[in-house]
């Protein structure tokens, strides 16, 4: 990987994709453009490409953020790790996105949904029933 190839996967991190935009950008050939891009695709360091969604015109108005506790003892029992736990909450509606974390808390995830209600359900029926999850706490972001 060289400074050029750097270049390209910060453009496509502030969503520019097209490949003739980068080449314009970058004063390249389209074609060299197209093979970096293939190749760094092809040795996964790109992993995809998403959207980037304003849930609020979709009437998803609330955004949260939940520090999720797990009990490690018990999921080993089981035969689960934290990921196999994250993979789980990963699959649930309205879970955007979720990491495994250090600190405080387990496993970190990221919600929208329409209102408090909502988050109240997903909270109690999606996350908090799951096995080996011993405890959440929630933070809903202003705005």
């Amino acid at each position: 990987m060289d400074e050029t190839d750097r270049i390209l996967l910060e453009l496509s991190e502030q969503g520019i994709t097209k490949y003739s935009t980068l080449a314009k950008k970058l004063d390249m050939p389209l074609s060299t453009v197209h093979s970096r891009m293939k190749r760094l695709e092809q040795d996964g360091v790109i992993r995809g490409y998403r959207a980037d969604v304003d849930w609020k015109k979709v009437g998803l108005n609330l955004t949260a953020f939940v520090l999720i506790k797990a009990d490690v003892s018990r999921l080993r029992e089981t035969g689960k790790t934290q990921d196999d736990l994250l993979s789980e909450l990963l699959e649930t509606n309205y879970v955007d996105e979720g990491y495994v974390v250090t600190g405080e808390a387990d496993i970190f995830i990221k919600i929208t949904a329409v209102d408090s209600s909502q988050l109240k359900d997903i909270l109690l029926n999606d996350i908090d029933s799951k096995e080996g999850i011993t405890g959440t706490r929630t933070i809903i972001v202003l705005g």
